[in-house]
Formats: structure tokens, sequence, C-alpha cells
């Protein structure tokens, strides 16, 4: 071992990095993997409740279970996902505890499942930056090579949770490290393309929405102009009452179990009469990009507000889960209601569709809501296979 030690860091330190990302991207893949398995796994289990009377406790029992586990067994108390990445890398040289590399995920396996309205990103974020971070303290690198794989295992992350390698790329450059030199390029994806090819070795190489083809008009680019300003609009709304329900909640109930179940709970009511806003909610997406029908432009704007709210009380009352699906689903349903708002409008024009709409709407609520314009370019254009509408999405 010693001899291996001796000779390992002799080698030149960016290929020493390029081995390492390797390691790392083949840990963020797994986990990704491990993580879609277990909500796979537990929507199974539970589907044949779903149509029960008492199925709207499902999603307290589920967050109450996940505060549990993440408290008091995995002890795992600090910040929420990307945020405590960040954090990390700004002002700990890039070192995170070797227990978030499993115990988020169970979190967010427990709180999604049982119909949360959370997405498994953000848990699989800060898994993947710890793999990073601590393999990266097993070989004694420096801070700023630590820093650099913390990165490269947030990019396998998302790479392989979404199956969009140049997305994992762009975010992990443009939120966790924000900056683009050449060290940090090649490390990462170098990570990020290993990190997919292990999600796709085990569930195939899927595009999650796929949408069009698409007749793109001049009224169809002009249009992305009014939806832009729904999207925005819809971000505000989603940070700002996310904000205040964690200061409520906080204030009203100091216990987070206590908390997290009352919100669980109110996601349950919601879920009786909205059931597309539980869990990811990914199928209510494929169901609006597909062309299937809604019943109208009013019940397009109560799934958007209500998913809003949903995924409000789950994350701000302690439930584990990230705010990238959140975005997607809440900017497909947008999508639809500009959509049909505009047939409703202007019935003599032949928009380019619906699942146009929907796949804008996603890219502008993502975008505005992480601040990270090409990680919602590149994100959206390959979860989608729609690089048809890059322009009309670069302008949203």
């Amino acid at each position: 071992m010693k001899i291996i030690s001796f000779y390992f860091h002799k080698i030149d330190e960016r290929f020493k990095l390029i081995l390492i990302a390797t390691v790392v991207g083949i840990g963020g893949g797994f986990a990704a993997v491990a993580l879609n398995r277990s909500l796979e796994l537990g929507r199974e289990i539970l589907i044949k409740y779903r149509g029960d009377w008492y199925s709207f406790i499902f999603p307290a029992i589920g967050a109450i279970l996940s505060v549990f586990f993440l408290v008091y067994i995995a002890k795992d108390v600090g910040g929420h996902g990307v945020p405590e990445v960040i954090y990390s890398v700004t002002r700990r040289g890039g070192l995170l505890r070797f227990r978030s590399s499993f115990s988020r995920l169970i979190s967010c396996a427990l709180t999604i499942a049982s119909g949360g309205s959370a997405g498994p990103e953000s848990p699989v974020v800060i898994s993947g930056a710890s793999i990073g971070s601590n393999i990266a303290c097993l070989f004694r690198m420096r801070d700023r090579q630590r820093i650099t794989l913390v990165g490269a295992g947030a990019a396998a992350a998302i790479a392989s949770i979404f199956n969009a390698p140049v997305a994992g790329i762009a975010f992990s450059l443009e939120t966790i490290l924000g900056e683009w030199t050449a060290t940090n390029l090649i490390t990462i994806a170098v990570a990020s393309a290993v990190g997919t090819e292990v999600c796709r070795i085990f569930q195939g190489n899927q595009i999650p929405f796929k949408g069009g083809p698409f007749t793109i008009s001049n009224a169809d680019v002009v249009a992305c102009i009014g939806l832009s300003i729904f999207t925005c609009i819809s971000a505000l709304m989603l940070m700002r009452l996310l904000k205040a329900v964690r200061h409520i909640s906080s204030q009203i109930i100091p216990f987070d179990i206590l908390r997290a179940g009352c919100g669980g709970l109110l996601v349950g009511l919601i879920g009786i009469f909205l059931p597309d806003v539980l869990g990811e909610a990914y199928e209510a997406v494929r169901a609006a990009i597909y062309g299937h029908s809604f019943d109208g432009i009013i019940f397009a704007g109560i799934l958007t507000v209500g998913k809003i709210v949903a995924t409000c009380l789950t994350i701000g009352t302690g439930g584990m889960g990230g705010i990238f699906a959140p975005c997607l689903v809440i900017g497909s349903f947008l999508g639809l209601f500009y959509y049909k708002l505009l047939l409703l409008l202007f019935p003599s024009i032949n928009w380019a569709g619906q699942a146009y709409f929907c796949l804008l709407g996603m890219a502008g609520v993502l975008s505005s809501v992480l601040q990270a314009p090409m990680t919602g370019i590149f994100l959206i254009t390959e979860i989608t296979g729609g690089y048809q509408v890059l322009v009309s999405v670069l302008l949203v």
C-alpha cells in the first residue's frame, strides 16, 4: 500500500485528478441508481393503497420517518442539500461528512416515496459531493483539489439522476464552483460522463421527457416573451412562499418531527384533490408533454399553484428533497396554463403545441429559481431531447 501511495503521489496533479474523478463519478452514479431504485420500490409498495381513504396520511408518515432517521439515527443535521455543498466549498475547503453520502438518500427516499412534493436531485448532489470530498481526504489532496472533486461529485450526481452529462457539468461549474477553469472543466467532465454511463448501464439510456418535433412560427417565438414573465412570477412565488413557510412553521412548531409531520399532513390533504402534485409528479409532466387532456385553463392554473404550495409545505417544514424536480413540474403546468391562455386569446393562430410551451415553462422556472441559466438550458435540452427548441429556451 505504501508503494502504491508513493507512486500515486508522483503522478502529475492533473492526471491524478482525472483518475480520482473517475472513481468519484462511479460513486455518484451508484448513488443516483440507488435512490432511483428506492423511489421505484417505495411507489410500488404504496401505489395499491393510494385509493384508500387513509392514504392522505402517507406524506406525514414519510416526513416523520425522514426527519427521525436524519436527526436521531444518522445524526446528520446540517444545511439543506445544494446550499450546504456551496457553503462547504466557500468556507470549509470542500470538507463534507462521510455519513452525508448515504443519510440524505435514505431520508429523501422516505419523503418522496410517501408522496412528499420534492425532488431527488438535492440529496444525491450532497451524496456525490460527499463522496468526492472523502475520497480527496483519503488521498490527502490539498484544499483546491478537494474542492474540484466536490464539484466533480456534484456533477456526476446531477448527470446520473437526469441522464444529462452536459447539464451536470454546467451545474457544477455555474452553481457549485462558480468558475470555469480548464482543470475544473476536465475533471468535472470526466466524473459527469462516468456517472452518466454507470446510470445508463443499470437504467438504460432514456430521455425522461421526449418532446417534438415542433413546427415553430414567429408567433411562438414572440409568445416566449410572455411566458418568461409568467415563469419569473412563479419562481418568485415559490421562493418567497418557501422562505415564509420555513420561518412561520419553525416559530409555531419548534419540534422538528412534529413540524415535518404537520407539513406532510397538509400535503396529503392537498393530494386528495390534486393527486398530480404528490411525489416527483413526473408522470403528470409526461402527460402534459404528450398532449394528454387536462380540464381547462383554470385547472391548469390550480395545478401550478397547488404544486408550489405542496413543495413549500414539504421542504419548508423539514422534508428532505430538492427543488429541481418541483421546478420542472411547476414549469410544465405553467406552460400548459399559458398554452391554454394563448388558445383562448388567439384561437386563429396555429401554435406550436402544448408540449412546446410545457418544455419552455420547465426551462424558465428552473433557470429563475436556480439563478443558473446555462444549467437550465442544457438540462431541458438533454432531458427532453428538444434541441429544436434551443433558441426558444434561450429567450425564456
